[in-house]
């Protein structure tokens, strides 16, 4: 059996917003670059993303990484 896990995007952004960053901003805190972020933020489901990437995000935004995940 295959899982496959998504990442929101308009949920990536609405805690990007909530807590003050900018796409720039967020990137650098999280360690990737700004285009990444803007990629996953423009798709609602994103299933081609490293699980170190949902980490970072995670941890710059101060969430859990399951936090940014499609429910």
């Amino acid at each position: 059996m295959i899982i496959t896990v998504y990442l929101d995007g308009q949920k990536l952004k609405r805690h990007r917003v909530t807590k003050g960053f900018t796409q720039r901003s967020l990137a650098e805190a999280a360690g990737i670059s700004p285009s990444t972020v803007n990629l996953l933020e423009q798709r609602q489901k994103n299933e081609r993303f490293h699980p170190t990437t949902l980490v970072r995000l995670a941890e710059a935004l101060g969430i859990e990484p399951s936090e940014l995940l499609e429910d």
